[in-house]
């Protein structure tokens, strides 16, 4: 059943994704729904078996941390979004030269991952914007739930990176809403703790087995992109994940209180 598992489940996941867009179910169904197919699935095909929740108070301790930041941070942070959506509708001038064709999604899709790559390297050499982005990293195992463990402002930041210029380049607001929506699955999809195997689809797509080398606790600048690989791939900072780190994280020291993760987690 693994073997079957480890090739089909991707293929099945986004073809789910696909199907529900066209048929325009709601964004937030999708979302949720995904946490919960790929909870299940990492129940019964976990890549790393200790990375689950398990028994015993430290289970119930990392649940609620991650409980935490899924009804609390994910919903605050959907909120400022919001606001800052708001503001740049009426900031931002549209130039109108966006091609309308049928791959207007897949190219938005490739833009917004472009900005998402550029911001995520500033983001872990400028200090400024690390100080927020390293609450995402403090985490020590990687499941499609700690996907939701980051910081509001770093959300906010990635937003207006990724928007912002396909707004400017007249990007319809269909079009950055689909490029958003696949990156949410993808990005759940990323931090899995699934075996997965790339095929084909490992040119394109930010695996599970991608995404931990990102988050190896001996920092390795390597696998910027957030949902895809392609950039990293054009820039030559892929790693290919056949040399799994052993620890993931920031550094080796105490664990941090939900405070210091979102004040300073450096």
């Amino acid at each position: 059943m693994r073997p079957l598992f480890r090739h089909l489940f991707l293929p099945a996941l986004l073809t789910a994704a696909i199907a529900a867009w066209w048929f325009q179910v709601a964004s937030w169904k999708v979302f949720v729904g995904t946490l919960l197919i790929i909870f299940i699935a990492e129940q019964i095909f976990p890549a790393r078996r200790e990375w689950n929740y398990g028994s015993g108070v430290q289970a119930v301790q990392r649940f609620s941390r991650d409980f935490f930041y899924v009804m609390v941070i994910t919903q605050l942070s959907a909120l400022i979004i919001w606001f800052v959506s708001r503001k740049l509708e009426a900031l931002v001038p549209s130039q109108g030269v966006w091609p309308k064709t049928v791959f207007s999604v897949p190219l938005a899709f490739l833009v917004m991952e472009l900005c998402n790559y550029a911001f995520h390297r500033a983001a872990h050499r400028v200090p400024i914007l690390w100080r927020f982005h390293a609450t995402h990293h403090v985490i020590t195992e990687l499941t499609g739930v700690k996907s939701l463990r980051t910081h509001p402002i770093d959300n906010v930041f990635f937003h207006v990176v990724r928007t912002v210029p396909l707004m400017l380049l007249g990007a319809p607001a269909e079009d950055i809403v689909s490029a958003t929506y696949f990156g949410a699955v993808l990005g759940i999809l990323s931090h899995a703790n699934l075996d997965l195997a790339p095929g084909a689809l490992g040119w394109f797509i930010n695996f599970p087995r991608f995404h931990a080398v990102h988050h190896a606790i001996a920092v390795k600048f390597a696998n910027f992109g957030c949902h895809t690989v392609v950039w990293d791939r054009v820039f030559r900072t892929f790693d290919d994940g056949s040399n799994q780190p052993a620890q993931l994280g920031v550094a080796t020291r105490s664990q941090r209180s939900v405070w210091r993760e979102l004040y300073d987690a450096r």
